[in-house]
C-alpha cells in the first residue's frame, strides 16, 4: 500500500489520536469501528526495497507517514519538509527523536553504505590497492582523498561529514 503525501485537517488528527512524546505512541482516542480506544494506531511495515521498517497510520483508508501525523498532532502544522529521526529508527516516534529537514540533511543520517569491500559510507577501494574516501554535498561527489588503510579513509570521511552535514551526519 501507498503512503500518500495528502493531508488531513489537523483538528481531526487531534480527534482520533492520543500522542505520548515520551513514549513516542500513538493511539487511538475513542472507538471507530475495528479500532479500540487505547489501542496503537501504528502500523509496522517492512519495505523490501529498502530493507527495514516503517511506521504507518491508516485513517480512512489512506496511510500516512506516522512521523508526520505526530508532527502535525503536536505543532499543529504539517512539515512542508521531511521529519528526520535522529537515532535513524522509523518506527521510534518520540518528540525528541524528530526534528524538520530538507531532503538532503535527511539522506545524510541515513546508516546505508554502498556495496563495496570497506562496508562503511563513502569509502571504497581503488584498482591500485588504495582507499579512496568521497562524499556526497548537493546529490554531487565530492573527493576527499586516497588512504593506505580503509580504517583512515573512514576517519577522513567522518570528520568531512561533520563539517559538511553538521548536527545530520551519520558519522
Amino acid at each position: 500500500m501507498r503512503v500518500f503525501s495528502r493531508t488531513v485537517p489537523i483538528d481531526l488528527i487531534r480527534r482520533l489520536f492520543n500522542y505520548n512524546p515520551e513514549t513516542g505512541a500513538l493511539t487511538w482516542a475513542d472507538d471507530l469501528g475495528k479500532y479500540k480506544a487505547g489501542k496503537s494506531a501504528v502500523v509496522t511495515r517492512y519495505r523490501q526495497v529498502w530493507g527495514d521498517f516503517s511506521a504507518v497510520v491508516n485513517i480512512f483508508g489512506s496511510s500516512y507517514q506516522a512521523n508526520r501525523i505526530v508532527w502535525a498532532h503536536v505543532t499543529g502544522e504539517f512539515p512542508i519538509d521531511e521529519i528526520d529521526h535522529k537515532n535513524r529508527d522509523r518506527r521510534d516516534n518520540r518528540w525528541s527523536n524528530l526534528r524538520r529537514a530538507d531532503r538532503g540533511q535527511n539522506q545524510a543520517n541515513t546508516g546505508l553504505y554502498s556495496n563495496n569491500r570497506a562496508k562503511v559510507r563513502g569509502v571504497h577501494k581503488t584498482t591500485k590497492g588504495r582507499w579512496r574516501a568521497m562524499i556526497s554535498v548537493n546529490g554531487k561527489n565530492r573527493h576527499i582523498g586516497y588512504f593506505d588503510t580503509a580504517a583512515a579513509a573512514n576517519a577522513a570521511w567522518r570528520l568531512a561529514a561533520k563539517q559538511v552535514h553538521g548536527e545530520f551526519a551519520a558519522a
